[in-house]
């Protein structure tokens, strides 16, 4: 079992107002980082702000909660199960989550195969880990490989190494990579789910789809293999499918943002507008700023008519991540339905600044400035669309209608 080195916390007067802020802030911060998470650097960095969080705050239960969760996926099943027996001391055994949180102790069991696998690691090991940590891909990967060929039994450096590969696009060394941790210890949960979802990116989804059920059946409790066999069906066009896994990744971890975020598209793809909704607004209620839950909201309120409505969500998405084209392309969509061109221009323009072959913003910009009377701009952008997509019937046919405004009959 990998043993986790305590936090020293030195005590500071904080008054309760900026306690609870920055409490909730370094939750915030926590499960930003987990939701990119796939190696062990990274759940310690989170696993650090949540035991701050719970010093400033020792009577919110959030914290040992998402401490439980990252202590469980880094191997630390005593530990997970201590702040999980904590969180529902604090929340109280009548509390939404209490029976899915009692599911998840009783999976926390220290006789597993897993917990007598885990490997003392050697201090290389956390070199590699801090290298990883500042985003030195190639040298964390050096100090991994040199790690193994020390302890060929460390599988969760070979699991790193292969995270490591595959964030440099190394994708063949990474299957080797995860190969040998599966290798090493055939009840890796992390390792098992992490090829499983490079097979599926590679296309391959039989082999996905195995090695995911082999992540299920090693920990049944671990949502990301959940979630990753909802995926494989989701790139497969199977919504239906996708959806039922999605709820069964939420099913083990309800928080879950990319789990609550695939189900509100999957929901949308198959029609299902309010039960899309209702997923993304859940995902919302766990993190307000999540960019794509507020951009896919977003859109399909803008495709429902709900234009003012759409507005917020979609400015929101920008906000936590401004480079999104897609964002502000549907932000113009809005105030297009709302006849304000002037900001619809604005936000078509900003969205092909960021991608300027985003075909819809142009169409969309051309649009605009056809309806404002602006007849030469419209042409150029109806002319810059078939450029991008020379079939696009409605462009051409727009094109026609601006020209003959234009008295330009030839």
């Amino acid at each position: 079992m990998l043993t986790l080195a305590a936090v020293l916390m030195l005590p500071v007067l904080v008054h309760a107002e900026d306690a609870e802020v920055e409490a909730r802030a370094l939750v915030d911060a926590a499960r930003a980082i987990t939701e990119e998470a796939s190696n062990e650097v990274n759940f310690h960095s989170a696993l650090r702000k949540l035991e701050q969080a719970s010093w400033l705050l020792p009577s919110w239960p959030e914290p040992h909660y998402r401490m439980g969760v990252v202590r469980r996926a880094l191997g630390d099943r005593r530990g997970a199960a201590e702040a999980l027996r904590r969180y529902l001391e604090l929340a109280g055994n009548d509390a939404p989550d209490a029976e899915k949180v009692r599911t998840m102790l009783a999976g926390l069991d220290e006789s597993s195969p897993e917990a007598a696998a885990a490997p003392a690691r050697s201090g290389d090991s956390d070199s590699g880990d801090k290298a990883m940590h500042e985003r030195r891909y190639d040298a964390a990967a050096s100090i991994y490989e040199g790690v193994v060929a020390v302890d060929p039994s460390d599988f969760k450096s070979r699991y790193n190494l292969g995270h490591c590969y595959e964030l440099l696009g190394k994708t063949a060394l990474a299957e080797k990579a995860y190969e040998k941790a599966i290798e090493t210890n055939p009840k890796y949960a992390l390792a098992l789910s992490d090829l499983g979802s490079l097979k599926n990116k590679q296309a391959q989804y039989d082999e996905a789809l195995a090695l995911l059920e082999r992540a299920r059946d090693a920990d049944a409790t671990y949502a990301p293999a959940f979630y990753n066999t909802g995926v494989v069906y989701t790139k497969r066009g199977k919504h239906e499918e996708a959806i039922g896994w999605y709820k069964k990744a939420l099913e083990r971890d309800p928080r879950y943002l990319d789990a609550l975020n695939n189900l509100g598209s999957s929901y949308s793809t198959s029609g299902r507008a309010a039960d899309a909704e209702d997923a993304f607004k859940k995902a919302l209620r766990v993190d307000k700023t999540h960019a794509f839950a507020n951009y896919n909201l977003g859109d399909d309120l803008v495709k429902q008519g709900r234009y003012k409505e759409a507005i917020a969500y979609l400015r929101q998405s920008l906000k936590t991540r401004p480079e999104h084209a897609a964002s502000a392309g549907v932000l113009g969509q809005a105030f297009l339905g709302l006849e304000d061109y002037d900001e619809a221009i604005r936000w078509f323009t900003k969205a092909l600044d960021l991608n300027p072959r985003y075909t819809d913003s142009a169409y969309n910009l051309a649009l605009s400035y056809q309806r404002m009377g602006r007849f030469q701009d419209a042409e150029t952008w109806y002319r810059k669309t078939l450029e991008l997509n020379p079939g696009d019937a409605s462009a051409l046919n727009n094109l026609g209608s601006t020209l003959i405004r234009l008295a330009r009959y030839d």
